[in-house]
């Protein structure tokens, strides 16, 4: 429309529709799909839009512009929530291979300053921009990261855990290894969760353990079975833990394979997670 009242900006138009549609185009043949299905509402949509469209196209020509370059921005992201996430959860290249929306720079960071529940430890940390960062009411979850928008059953959650030792003692490398990276420890999971595995690694060159398990629970009405792994290192006096699971719904998923296929999934997902996070107080 802008195209035939306005010749003269085809190749602004043409720019940024190339843009636009080089990220967005597969989600909005996604989200149209499901919308069509309902063909009233869908016609009230349409309706709508129309209404829209000729404002913007009937407008002065300045509109017209500025129109054009808010289409060019938001083919780099820059969109208002809930819109950039709804269209990031419906891309069926994201919903396939996770790790890519992040990879493609589609990403949000937490920045901690150490107050509440970080319990003095600063951080930072990056998940995908289609994650929702919301409050934890647990004590110890300094955030949690939900997938698609909070409507997801994928989660990470950042948990802080003061040690039981005095606030004044500093804890070596060694005395992490002595104490805290143990077989025992290592073997050691909560109520109802099974260990699958676990070993050691290294974060910000401090030594670290990992488990990997899995868990029944709920979600309201809906009984979920978790695959999960926990990263868990040592800084000061904290215990630092970065949670990372996917969830199945019963009711949708009648297999254990389809369970670890969805964890196998999300897993370089949450492995980059991990490497995303920065304990700002070590740079200070």
């Amino acid at each position: 429309m802008i195209e035939d009242k306005y010749p003269d900006l085809r190749e602004s138009v043409f720019i940024a529709r190339s843009k636009f549609n080089a990220k967005f185009l597969t989600s909005l043949k996604t989200i149209i799909d499901i919308l069509s299905k309902n063909k009233k509402q869908f016609k009230i949509i349409n309706e709508d839009l129309d209404k829209v469209f000729d404002k913007v196209v009937l407008g002065p020509k300045h509109t017209v512009i500025d129109t054009i370059e808010k289409i060019d921005k938001r083919a780099e992201g820059e969109m208002e929530s809930p819109y950039i996430e709804t269209l990031l959860m419906y891309n069926p290249i994201y919903n396939k291979y996770p790790l890519k929306e992040l990879r493609d720079g589609f990403k949000k960071i937490f920045i901690s300053d150490g107050s509440g529940k970080a319990k003095g430890i600063s951080f930072e940390i990056s998940v995908p921009k289609s994650w929702k960062s919301k409050e934890a009411w647990r004590p110890n979850i300094v955030r949690k990261f939900i997938s698609q928008n909070s409507h997801g059953l994928s989660m990470v959650m950042v948990i802080i855990k003061k040690l039981p030792i005095p606030d004044d003692m500093i804890l070596t490398n060694n005395d992490i290894k002595e104490y805290f990276i143990t077989e025992e420890n290592m073997k050691t999971v909560p109520g109802g969760s099974i260990l699958r595995d676990y070993g050691e690694f290294i974060i910000e060159n401090l030594p670290a353990y990992w488990q990997r398990l899995s868990n029944n629970g709920k979600r309201g009405n809906n009984k979920i079975n978790m695959e999960l792994i926990q990263y868990n290192f040592f800084y000061k006096n904290r215990m630092i833990a970065i949670q990372c699971q996917t969830g199945v719904s019963v009711d949708g998923y009648k297999s254990k394979t389809a369970q670890l296929k969805e964890y196998e999934k999300f897993r370089p997902l949450f492995q980059k997670i991990l490497n995303s996070f920065v304990l700002l107080d070590m740079y200070k």
